[in-house]
């Protein structure tokens, strides 16, 4: 401090000469009426100005100026994520005089490039109906080998499917199974043979499920007949299909859904179908 003038020290005075006082005012800039007005008072004898108190921040630590102003922290964007569907293992049902259009179904994976935005086509568990020329007690049996392991059945719907008696029994036994089932229209696929199809009944309304829990079907009279090759009882009504009134059946169609290939882009939303339809059948 040497040299330092008298004008030097009465102003080393004036700002810190009266910091030892005692003083019962906590915040650190003071006001301008206590007995120690601090730092922020002496300042404000030179400067005219107090520097402006902070507002309350609450917390552990009280009033903090170095918070002042609070930070703002922008919100991250919300993510709209879609969960990625489960491949599910897919039993299909068809007519073999549809069989070209029905390669649009199951070769959709190989047809397309491959690629991993696509998703792949479900696993593919289907019997060739060419194989239905066996004896029909080898060929139930086939069938029901081939619905093992499965949890969806898809019916891929051409202009005759709905009259096919082994597609019935293949619909009949996925349903005792518990398969979830949804029929999928193929008459819009294009045939090397015959170009476009027609489009046909959707065979799951020939089938019906009664209030006694057994399977009926729809005769050429238009009337609902008991489904002499699968005779026993559904143990759980399935959980996709309204329950009829008694004496009274339930339609398959009036529960599960139905897609057109085409006109609905199966070749991306097949995999979605499926699973959806897995899921209502609580597979």
């Amino acid at each position: 401090m040497t040299g330092t003038g008298k004008t030097d020290w009465e102003l080393f005075e004036r700002l810190f000469g009266r910091t030892a006082q005692p003083t019962n005012n906590p915040t650190p800039f003071g006001t301008p009426n206590a007995l120690n007005r601090g730092l922020g008072s002496a300042i404000h004898d030179l400067f005219g100005t107090l520097p402006p108190s902070p507002p309350p921040m609450g917390g552990m630590f009280g009033n903090n100026p170095f918070l002042w102003p609070p930070p703002t922290v922008p919100s991250a964007p919300a993510v709209a994520t879609t969960p990625k569907p489960k491949e599910r293992s897919t039993f299909y049902s068809f007519h073999y005089d549809d069989v070209f259009r029905v390669n649009h179904v199951r070769k959709a994976g190989a047809i397309l490039p491959n690629d991993r935005e696509r998703f792949r086509t479900p696993q593919d568990r289907s019997l060739w109906e060419k194989a239905k020329n066996t004896n029909p007690n080898v060929l139930r049996v086939m069938i029901i080998k081939a619905l093992a392991g499965t949890t969806v059945t898809a019916v891929l719907a051409g202009e005759q499917t709905w009259a096919r008696p082994w597609v019935r029994f293949e619909i009949a036994r996925s349903l005792f199974k518990g398969n979830g089932l949804l029929t999928v229209f193929i008459d819009g696929c294009e045939c090397p043979r015959n170009g476009l199809g027609r489009r046909g009944h959707n065979p799951l309304s020939f089938l019906a499920l009664g209030w006694n829990c057994r399977i009926y079907e729809l005769d050429g009279l238009g009337n609902w007949v008991l489904y002499d090759k699968v005779t026993q009882r559904v143990e759980t009504w399935p959980k996709w299909l309204p329950r009829p009134a008694p004496r009274y059946v339930m339609p398959l169609d009036a529960g599960a859904p139905q897609y057109d290939w085409i006109a609905n882009n199966g070749r991306e939303n097949l995999v979605h179908w499926t699973n959806d339809a897995a899921k209502a059948a609580g597979r």
